[in-house]
């Protein structure tokens, strides 16, 4: 059973910056890619988690993206990444939604360590 009352500063924390300025995919198509998924992510998980899932986008770089999210947060945000996965969004998003989801798994399955990884595809 999950202890929902952990402090957040004893909490596992993820960070991830995804910059996707070689693919060419629109930054406003991935704005509302990271929308649907924040979206989903929150109505998947328990309304006491929604404030451990942060998705930015840089203020300069529109085809940069930072994930924060909390341990107990991560399987629903990787359930509602899967979900726009199997969307029909075409070969390069899918593919990005993979190395995104791949990036967190590695954080979450991975020795424990307050890493942040910055890929560029």
């Amino acid at each position: 059973m999950q202890n929902h009352n952990v402090p957040p500063s004893l909490q596992a924390n993820f960070h991830i910056i995804m910059d996707e300025e070689k693919l060419g995919i629109k930054p406003d198509v991935l704005f509302k890619v990271y929308q649907t998924i924040d979206t989903k992510a929150r109505q998947l998980a328990p309304k006491e988690l929604n404030e451990e899932l942060k998705l930015a986008q840089d203020g300069r770089s529109k085809t940069r993206f930072y994930v924060t999210v909390s341990k107990r947060m991560a399987p629903h945000l990787m359930e509602a990444i899967q979900l726009s996965i199997t969307a029909d969004y075409g070969l390069e998003l899918s593919s990005y939604l993979q190395k995104l989801q791949e990036q967190l798994m590695v954080q979450l399955f991975g020795p424990y360590e307050q890493t942040t990884f910055n890929v560029r595809l």
